[in-house]
């Protein structure tokens, strides 16, 4: 109607309906349409047909036909372009002689003659497909007139100028689904001034009654009492298919029906291959109709809910049980399939259904509050599971149901378990164990639980043999998580490894459950596994991990394992930044807190008591190390208190309360010992040699020493002296020393030397016992081992640029004569000489302030002559590192570990190359070097960064570039397209203007013709 009273040409336009279902009569309403423009159109053959009318005179196909060929030749005398409309086609077209007519008068339309044909179907003429793939017929379906989310946002803003909120027009398109009629509707509630909040389809307000009268009169009852029924029945069902159909309806001729009301329209949308549902306020009005008679409406859901069932589809039958009130079909769902339900992680649908029953019918059967129980245990909520388990066992106890009693007792223990509390669980676990009776399956569940609440309390050996008793009921389970953690805690860190790097495998090919595993996950597992062994990326990326798997699956717990196991990834870094480990921990003692599992603050707090020894804070480190030991104790979890007396012997030891430390270490070490862990026996041995060394003690250094290299080599654990581990002292080198002097007792001889080796200090006869660690980026720091050397240790200016000297020609050897050039150019040879001696001997002084007497330098070697670094003595250079790893980014070819090299490497650029020496020429071409390979490697990021859609983080490397040369073009060309890219096209030009100006006032030339034809692109709006 709209485009008819709009369009300015001859227009025609006849609503049909059912009475013009005769051919005679159709034909004079086409004549008396075209002659409101053309008055005396086919006058003679109006009159025939009228009286044909009079007559009620039926034609054969023949006097069809000849009519239609007379219709034709009248047409073809229409001069100009003459639009026909028929609306309502859908109402005439069961007759076959109009669509005989029709069909023959389309194929001999004259150019001029343009036929609009509006219907609720598709006709069904054959040439229709032919014609629309030539051009010729333009299809507009309901899809196509349906308005888009954005398009009813502009309709109420522009045209009914009253623009709506976000979550009001996803209301009106979800109810509307872009039906023009619907959003009317919309449009008149708003307008007279009611909120939407109070447009509610099921309260019959008045526009909604007038809009379901209209779906009632004109389309619900024009169609057949079957298909009445069909429409009602289907419409209980969100979407529904053939065989949904056929069950829920009991009718055979499904697909006929579904064709029916396909062909017919009625408001029905495909969902999918074979899938179907109708549209949301026809289905709301189909469901009110089917409401007003009670009985079809059970029968219905019944039918639904039967349907569902039998396909496993609970939560669909659920529904339906719920909107009968069908408590006691759900109730007995609940106790047929409740277990498996839990073990799918259906964890909501089993709290529906349970909080539907209600109260009363809970109190009749233990297995209510028992799923309950399962809810809250997965879902972290520890003391409420405890509840729901207690209250469930009392209802056994009272109904005499001695599975339901041993249920009841295993949720209990299992919230223990899963807490770590083992000593809650033992009265608990010999309790059920004396109930359970002969089935199997109670049996190898309960004797698994025993085993694992052995071993959390430190009784290896006793938890083997309950794990055994398990293996000869199913040895199918015989390497799982449980034996992974067996491993973990006995120190068989190999094959612990080997387990869980299987099941990380698999994770990658096979969906997992949404069901959480506490602190068993195998992702969490290994990254305390790879911490004890020194594997820093593997500890994070499986610690990061863990944290997701928390995140998704609403688990705290299993979250806060995940943030604390970051914090001890990286605190195994070199360098790491301090108030973010710190951070890592506090969210996990802020979620067990949350969840109030106080022994899960046990290890946050482990990990803090090292941070703390780590950065010299020790007595934060002793105090949160005692509140560890505490939550270990209480609980009586052993290893895990020998790993906390293990760390706080490190936070004594660092703040050089020896006695101490050495009697924390002895008690770890006996107590691992008795555990039977391999692992932190031999690294607190490995301790207290370290102890005993430093303080001259030989026979405890050789007491400590001989066991140590033994279960080291008998259990691969030679990465103790050659990787950081979560428990090693941050510098390595300082047990070098104990390998040459084990070396040189004779104590493991060959094997000492092998790991010697290993490190590339086999040639070594002696070693300071630290790292000479030096920064020269951005300024100059000195550090042997973790203690800064202070300015005044330096006592003479010379003997440091002598060794800064030495740094910048690290590779070469210097002769006397390039020195006194260098450092000390007009003087004379005498005087140069014996200042070189003096600042040489001042340099060892600082870099080995406890060397013996007589004992040849370290550090500094001196060789025919000529002076230089010692390469062997394994000092660590920040410029080397910055080098090392932007150098790895560049050849590497994934995007995502080249990004995360060079972000590693580019990090350590904190400023140029020994900035106090700049106007030194021996200095000027290193800085140079180190500044340009620092553009190279943050041009390179930057262009990743950008290649990943990164754009943000691509424009802060580019502006780092331009910090240090403000004529570096390729910034500024990164700059431009990010800018663009973030649709801030000002942005981009302004950074091309100051391209010019920079190259102009600087250098005096004009930008690349790459950035002037992009400049060109971005000024036009063309994509870059």
């Amino acid at each position: 109607a709209g485009y008819a009273s709009s369009y300015s040409g001859d227009l025609c336009m006849i609503t049909l309906d059912e009475k013009d279902r005769f051919l005679p009569r159709f034909i004079v309403n086409l004549i008396f349409s075209l002659q409101t423009r053309f008055p005396h159109f086919a006058d003679n053959l109006k009159i025939q047909l009228l009286q044909d009318i009079l007559q009620n005179r039926l034609y054969s196909d023949e006097q069809v036909d000849s009519i239609c060929v007379e219709w034709i030749n009248q047409i073809l005398e229409l001069k100009g372009k003459v639009v026909m409309i028929l609306d309502d086609w859908h109402l005439i077209e069961s007759d076959e002689q109009i669509c005989r007519f029709m069909t023959q008068w389309i194929h001999y339309l004259p150019y001029n003659i343009h036929l609009v044909i509006s219907s609720r179907t598709r006709p069904g003429w054959e040439f229709l497909a032919r014609w629309k793939v030539k051009g010729n017929v333009l299809e507009i379906s309901e899809k196509d007139l349906a308005f888009s989310r954005e398009e009813i946002q502009v309709l109420f803003s522009d045209l009914y100028d009253c623009p709506l909120p976000d979550d009001e027009i996803d209301m009106i398109y979800r109810l509307t689904e872009g039906w023009a009629i619907a959003l009317n509707m919309f449009w008149l509630h708003v307008r007279d001034g009611a909120s939407l909040d109070t447009f509610d389809t099921s309260d019959g307000i008045d526009r909604m009654d007038d809009f379901f009268s209209y779906l009632a009169t004109d389309v619900f009852y024009k169609q057949p009492e079957q298909i009445q029924q069909f429409l009602l029945r289907t419409s209980i069902l969100p979407v529904w298919d053939q065989e949904a159909v056929v069950a829920i309806c009991g009718c055979q001729d499904g697909e006929q029906k579904i064709n029916w009301i396909l062909e017919k329209n009625l408001f029905v949308t495909q969902a999918g291959e074979g899938k179907y549902r109708y549209h949301a306020l026809f289905k709301d009005f189909l469901i009110r109709k089917l409401k007003d008679d009670p009985v079809a409406f059970k029968s219905a859901h019944q039918g639904a809910s039967i349907f569902y069932v039998d396909r496993g589809l609970f939560d669909k039958a659920f529904y339906h049980f719920k909107e009968i009130h069908d408590v006691t079909a759900i109730s007995f769902v609940l106790k047929e399939k409740g277990f498996f339900f839990i073990q799918q992680g259906w964890l909501d649908l089993v709290h529906e259904m349970v909080s539907f029953i209600g109260e009363r019918r809970r109190e009749c059967h233990y297995i209510f509050d028992f799923l309950s129980g399962e809810v809250s245990r997965y879902r972290n909520q520890f003391n409420r599971a405890l509840q729901y388990y207690v209250k469930a066992v009392e209802i056994a106890r009272r109904m005499g149901d001695v599975h339901g009693i041993v249920s009841g007792l295993e949720g209990q223990i299992r919230v223990y378990l899963d807490t770590i509390q083992p000593a809650k669980a033992e009265n608990l676990l010999s309790e059920a164990i004396s109930l359970m009776g002969e089935d199997s399956e109670i049996k190898l569940r309960l004797y698994r639980l025993m085993a694992e609440n052995l071993l959390n309390r430190g009784y290896t050996r006793e938890a083997e043999l309950w794990f055994q008793r398990s293996v000869s009921i199913d040895s199918s389970q015989e390497k799982d998580d449980w034996t992974a953690r067996y491993y973990l805690r006995t120190g068989r860190l190999q094959e612990c490894k080997q387990i869980l790097m299987t099941y990380l495998d698999e994770t990658k090919y096979y969906p997992r459950s949404n069901l959480t595993n506490s602190h068993r996950e195998n992702t969490l597992l290994l990254s305390i596994l790879a911490a004890f062994y020194g594997d820093q990326e593997l500890a994070h990326y499986c610690a990061e991990k863990g944290m997701i798997l928390g995140t998704e699956n609403n688990s705290p717990f299993v979250e806060a394992c995940g943030w604390m196991r970051i914090g001890h990834a990286v605190q195994m870094q070199d360098q790491f930044e301090f108030g973010a480990v710190e951070q890592c921990y506090r969210i996990a003692l802020s979620l067990m807190e949350n969840i109030n599992v106080s022994r899960g603050k046990a290890e946050p707090m482990l990990g803090l008591c090292l941070l703390y020894a780590h950065q010299g804070a020790y007595e934060n480190a002793l105090e949160y190390g005692e509140k560890s030991l505490f939550e270990a104790e209480v609980v009586e979890d052993r290893w895990f208190a020998s790993l906390v007396r293990l760390s706080m012997g490190i936070a004594l030891y660092s703040a050089g309360e020896l006695e101490k430390a050495k009697e924390m270490f002895s008690q770890a070490n006996g107590d691992f010992s008795e555990i039977g862990d391999s692992y932190g026996h031999s690294v607190s041995l490995l301790w207290l040699s370290l102890l005993s060394f430093e303080s001259g003690d030989q026979p405890s250094f050789v007491l400590y020493m001989t066991p140590l290299l033994k279960m080291t080599k008998v259990n691969g654990y030679d990465f103790l002296f050659n990787r950081k581990t979560m428990f090693s002292p941050r510098d390595l080198q300082r047990l070098l020393p104990l390998l040459i002097e084990a070396r040189q007792q004779g104590i493991y001889e060959n094997y000492a030397q092998q790991i010697l080796r290993k490190m590339g200090f086999h040639e070594l006869s002696t070693h300071p016992g630290y790292t000479l660690r030096v920064q020269t980026l951005g300024g100059f720091k000195v550090w042997l081992g973790s203690q800064q050397v202070e300015e005044k240790a330096w006592q003479r200016e010379k003997a440091r640029m002598l060794f800064q000297l030495l740094l910048t020609r690290r590779n070469l050897l210097l002769s006397r004569e390039e020195i006194f050039h260098l450092l000390w150019d007009g003087v004379d040879e005498e005087t140069a000489a014996r200042d070189l001696k003096v600042a040489l001997n001042a340099l060892n002084k600082v870099l080995e302030p406890k060397r013996r007497a007589r004992s040849s330098y370290f550090f500094i070697r001196r060789n025919n002559g000529g002076y230089g670094l010692n390469p062997s003595s394994g000092y660590s250079l920040d410029s080397d590192l910055f080098e090392k790893e932007v150098q790895k980014g560049l050849g590497e070819k994934s995007t995502d570990k080249a990004i995360s090299y060079l972000k590693s490497g580019l990090k350590r650029y904190q400023g140029e190359f020994l900035p106090e020496l700049r106007y030194e020429d021996w200095a000027r071409e290193e800085r140079e070097r180190l500044l340009r390979f620092f553009l190279r490697g943050a041009e390179r990021l930057a262009n990743l960064l950008l290649q990943e859609k990164r754009e943000e983080e691509s424009m802060e490397w580019a502006q780092k570039m331009l910090e240090i040369d403000s004529c570096w073009e390729e910034a500024y060309r990164i700059l431009m397209v990010a800018s663009y890219r973030k649709k801030r096209r000002s942005e981009a030009i302004r950074w091309y203007k100051k391209c010019i100006n920079e190259l102009d006032k600087e250098l005096g030339v004009s930008p690349m013709k790459t950035i002037v034809e992009l400049y060109e692109n971005i000024r036009i709006e063309e994509p870059v």
